[in-house]
C-alpha cells in the first residue's frame, strides 16, 4: 500500500485521537446533542 505524507500523518492522528479512553464516546455524544443548523462547513481558506 502507498500513501502519501498527509495521509499517513491523518491515519497517525486517528490512531491517536481513539486511543485515548472516551474520546470516541464523547464526539458521538456531542455529535448527537448539539443543534447543527446553523454550523458552517470548514473553509482551508478562512482566517480565526
Amino acid at each position: 500500500m502507498l500513501l502519501s505524507e498527509d495521509e499517513g500523518k491523518s491515519i497517525e492522528e486517528t490512531l491517536f485521537l481513539t486511543s485515548i479512553p472516551g474520546y470516541v464516546e464523547k464526539l458521538k455524544k456531542i455529535k448527537n446533542n448539539e443543534n447543527w443548523t446553523k454550523a458552517l462547513e470548514y473553509q482551508k481558506d478562512e482566517t480565526w
